[in-house]
């Protein structure tokens, strides 16, 4: 829910702008915005440590500063980030862009507002999915290092698309060659999940293993269990004299003999 807060946000954020661009001057719609980012930060204030047991404070992990790089290790992981990481080259160049290229194209500014509405309500649908996938491939004590590793992969490319888009829309006169460019980058990075088949073969190929190591296991457990229950039993005196064919003699003898002093 908190990442699809992000989607929601910027869903709602371009008709909510150039309506208040309609209404007041862009200078009082940046006042606006500051004061709405003041109240959202004042929030945080709300925020408290949760209490726990004292048998939870023995288990409470270390403040220390770790960066688990065992995540590295595994080719699902790798696959992830590189999917982030190039799909959000393309992911930010409407945002900072589409605005300007619609006005450049003759597309008026309520118009553009409802296409820039319609791009972040996909976009916030494919980070919500995107968050939710990802903390399934982990268990709970590494979610924060891949969400660290997340963050880092695509911040760089958050970094350099925008102005790389701005750079190309100065040098050919329009933004047509920017976005082409950021669709095709996001094309690209829709076909890396597809190696994930590659890797889904293979952790098969594991299971199986494990799943004859397994069976062999269980065959051999079995097999000493059957030899220990081939092996002659150990009885006691009164078993065995109860056992016999004959029975002339009483059970007070039998027990007589276990126990003289009876």
């Amino acid at each position: 829910m908190v990442t699809a807060g992000q989607g929601l946000g910027t869903m709602i954020i371009g008709p909510t702008l150039q309506a208040l661009v309609d209404a007041f001057d862009w200078r009082n719609t940046f006042r606006v915005f500051a004061g709405i980012l003041t109240v959202a930060s004042l929030t945080g204030c709300l925020l408290h440590q949760r209490t726990t047991c004292p048998d939870e404070h023995k288990k409470a992990p270390s403040k220390k500063f770790r960066l688990n790089l065992s995540l590295l290790k595994n080719p699902t992981i790798l696959i992830l980030l590189a999917t982030a990481g190039v799909y959000t080259f393309s992911r930010m160049v409407p945002y900072v862009h589409l605005i300007k290229h619609c006005g450049d194209l003759g597309i008026p500014a309520d118009k553009s507002a409802t296409l820039y509405l319609f791009y972040c309500m996909a976009d916030g649908m494919m980070v919500s999915t995107f968050i939710i996938e990802s903390m399934e491939l982990v268990e709970q004590s590494k979610r924060a290092s891949l969400i660290g590793f997340i963050v880092m992969a695509c911040a760089g490319f958050a970094l350099t698309s925008p102005p790389l888009s701005g750079f190309m829309a100065d040098t050919f006169g329009n933004y047509i060659a920017a976005f082409l460019v950021a669709g095709g980058v996001g094309v690209i990075a829709s076909f890396i999940p597809f190696l994930l088949l590659c890797v889904k073969r293979e952790s098969e190929e594991n299971i199986d293993d494990d799943i004859e190591q397994e069976e062999d296991q269980q065959q051999s457990e079995d097999k000493d269990i059957d030899e220990h229950e081939l092996k002659p039993r150990s009885y006691s005196r009164v078993t065995m004299i109860m056992s016999r064919g004959d029975r002339q003699r009483s059970t007070s003898f039998v027990v007589a003999l276990e126990n003289p002093l009876y």
